[in-house]
């Protein structure tokens, strides 16, 4: 779980709080107005807890939301294990880091400031978007079938009862497991070989940015 933002001003909304299942790869955007530690409890408790249950375990950065004694008492209350990543070291929390590089991206498309508009087809396409990690979608993996996307006009049809459905979707879902996530920190650097002999170059500028502004 982690916080993005300031975003740019969309209908009173200037921040996100993003929530990824280890697991099954599910995601989750919420926008808010602040991100106060009041904001962030209550609405991982009616967007996320409320929906799919008790985490065992949450991971989050050092942030003081996190850190702050209502969350310590929310997780002591429910039973939830709270993880910390290491200070100015964000890969160690790196699944919804790398996803919040594809969510702005994936913002930048539609070339709106309203984001909050967007936001719930881009969060059906990742969902629906096929993993080879996974061999499956994240929706998959959460409901057991495929969800039907707009302008889809053929829809399977289901000839077994709803007993033997829910039968076998329990049988499958007990028998996955986990798969660990890959460890993309690792960087081997390139260098031309003519480097040593070329008049000029392009210089590469890492300069920080405001959020969803174009490269």
């Amino acid at each position: 779980m982690d916080i993005v933002g300031p975003l740019p001003p969309c209908k009173g909304y200037r921040y996100c709080l993003t929530i990824v299942d280890r697991y099954s790869r599910w995601l989750e955007a919420l926008p808010l107005e602040d991100m106060t530690t009041e904001t962030i409890a209550f609405n991982f408790y009616t967007h996320w807890i409320a929906r799919f249950g008790v985490p065992s375990r949450v991971t989050t950065d050092q942030g003081r939301q996190f850190e702050s004694t209502l969350f310590r008492e929310l997780s002591r209350l429910l039973g939830i294990k709270h993880l910390r990543t290491t200070a100015y070291h964000p890969a160690s929390n790196g699944i919804i880091e790398r996803w919040h590089r594809s969510l702005k991206a994936a913002i930048k498309c539609y070339m709106t400031d309203n984001w909050v508009e967007v936001f719930p087809l881009i969060l059906q396409g990742f969902r629906s978007s096929w993993r080879n990690d996974l061999k499956a979608t994240p929706a998959e993996m959460v409901y057991g079938n495929i969800l039907r996307l707009p302008a889809q006009f053929f829809a399977e049809k289901h000839t077994h009862n709803e007993g033997e459905f829910v039968e076998n979707l329990r049988k499958r879902m007990q028998s996955l497991k986990p798969s660990p996530t890959t460890n993309n920190s690792a960087h081997v650097p390139f260098i031309e070989k003519n480097l040593h002999s070329t008049p000029s170059v392009f210089v590469r500028n890492d300069s920080i940015r405001p959020p969803l502004q174009p490269p």
